[in-house]
């Protein structure tokens, strides 16, 4: 009777000595990851991730390897970047010449979702060695620093202080510490989108608000303007009021720009033939006529962003233009995405007299042109008027099809 006493009291004692030793690695999880509250800085929490895995777990040696985000959404196993930290002196670290790849140990890990004990990771079957100026490392722990279907990273740590194995319970502390990490890394990027869309939501408004309001104030002054004149055969009188209807149209253009800038992150080139069709329309008012469009060829899907942006100032450029010089009563423009990028702007309108000379935006779109390898052109029309051809050549890598 007294044996089994005893055996029940060391059992006991021994899941009483079981439970205090898992309450004392919790609290020393929830010490260790006390930042995870409170950081809102990504690097930060590689860093404070990766001591405290090396705190943990008593490891001479620790990583944080950073996945690159892949643009189309998908999972990317592309290292972007490494935190290290460890004993000693980390300067040696700064010469290895390569990140890892991703293709032996570090790729079976990523591959499996698993975490990867090993007690010699050089017996793996998969080790490919180490490269120049890598400390030589034995014992190994690894983890993917992941929640649901989003990958930020791996964590791996490296020689065990004694020159001991890593344990099932440096596993299980570690396994949990990734997850607050991958975690609060998640709540970090969602907190930026989310305050990302508010920023963009803000400038549509803006940009709304100018259109809306400030541009179609100044259209109906500069129409005023011009109304007051009346029969007044007062050339200085009418010369003063041109001048502030050309400041004004000047003004109008000037924010009609910033309005494009507001929207620029939202519109891209997706949006190309949109905003091209939006931005004639808007000119049309100070025309008085809607001038006819002709859209040729992957206009949007044929375009880099910032080609796309570059169309959009040429085509801004050349409707002021007719608007400001022309007087004209039918306009065309045809832009046109084949081997090149055409440009082109008819009117008919006074044409350009011999000897006259450009003005400072037609000037900027002939640099343009050339700074992509092109031209401009600009020729008078038989049937009255003025073509203006801006051509450049197009990079076919930006296709999408």
């Amino acid at each position: 009777m007294q044996c089994t006493q005893d055996c029940a009291g060391a059992m006991l004692l021994c899941l009483t000595c079981d439970t205090v030793e898992h309450m004392n690695d919790f609290e020393r999880l929830l010490d260790a990851v006390s930042f995870a509250v409170r950081d809102r800085d990504p690097s930060s929490i590689h860093r404070k991730t990766l001591a405290a895995a090396r705190k943990l777990t008593g490891a001479r040696y620790g990583a944080f390897s950073i996945m690159e985000t892949a643009e189309n959404g998908q999972e990317s196993h592309e290292v972007s970047d490494i935190v290290v930290d460890g004993e000693g002196d980390m300067a040696q670290f700064q010469l290895i010449s390569h990140l890892p790849a991703g293709r032996g140990i570090l790729g079976d890990l990523l591959r499996s979702h698993q975490v990867l004990r090993l007690a010699d990771l050089t017996s793996h079957p998969h080790f490919s060695g180490f490269p120049e100026h890598h400390p030589s490392m034995t014992s190994f722990l690894g983890i993917e620093v992941r929640v649901g279907e989003r990958t930020f990273g791996e964590l791996y740590l490296a020689d065990k202080a004694g020159g001991k194995e890593f344990t099932k319970r440096d596993e299980d502390l570690i396994i949990a510490l990734a997850g607050l990490a991958a975690v609060r890394l998640e709540n970090v990027e969602l907190s930026e989108r989310t305050r990302t869309l508010a920023v963009m939501n803000e400038r549509q408004r803006i940009a709304r608000d100018l259109h809306d309001s400030v541009i179609q104030r100044l259209f109906a002054v500069g129409l005023t303007l011009q109304s007051s004149l009346g029969s007044s055969d007062d050339s200085s009188l009418h010369a003063n009021v041109q001048h502030a209807v050309d400041d004004l149209e000047e003004t109008i253009d000037e924010i009609r720009s910033v309005i494009f800038a507001l929207q620029g992150e939202t519109d891209s080139t997706r949006h190309l033939r949109l905003a091209i069709l939006s931005l004639v329309s808007d000119t049309s008012e100070r025309l008085g006529f809607e001038p006819r469009v002709r859209l040729i060829g992957p206009v949007e899907s044929g375009l880099s962003d910032e080609l796309g942006a570059e169309i959009l100032l040429v085509v801004r450029e050349l409707l002021s233009n007719v608007v400001r010089h022309a007087q004209a009563t039918h306009a065309s423009l045809t832009v046109s995405v084949s081997t090149t990028v055409t440009v082109e702007m008819l009117d008919d309108g006074l044409g350009m007299t011999a000897g006259c000379s450009k003005g400072m935006g037609l000037r900027n779109l002939e640099e343009r042109a050339a700074a992509h390898g092109g031209r401009m052109t600009i020729h008078p029309r038989r049937t009255g008027g003025t073509g203006i051809i801006w051509r450049i050549p197009r990079d076919a890598s930006h296709d999408v099809l």
